[in-house]
């Protein structure tokens, strides 16, 4: 609701870009991206190994990738 009290409409352009499968899959890619810096940074800093920061970075990045990838496939 704006400050009035009227509840806001939401923009065409949202409106017509989604489906609720996609809708869904960015909800489930905004809860799995790719951990913050601080994240990461504790991750190499604990197992003293960059690699492992990094994997664990694109390791999210590729699965999720992947599962918006079958999802926008299958809304088809």
């Amino acid at each position: 609701m704006n400050s009035i009290g009227a509840p806001r409409k939401r923009p065409v352009y949202i409106q017509n870009s989604f489906t609720l499968l996609s809708a869904l899959s960015m909800t489930v890619m905004t809860l799995l991206y790719v951990p913050c810096a601080a994240t990461i940074a504790t991750i190499k800093q604990e197992t003293n190994s960059t690699k492992w920061a990094v994997l664990s970075a694109v390791l999210c990045l590729l699965s999720i990738f992947r599962h918006i990838q079958r999802a926008l496939s299958n809304d088809k």
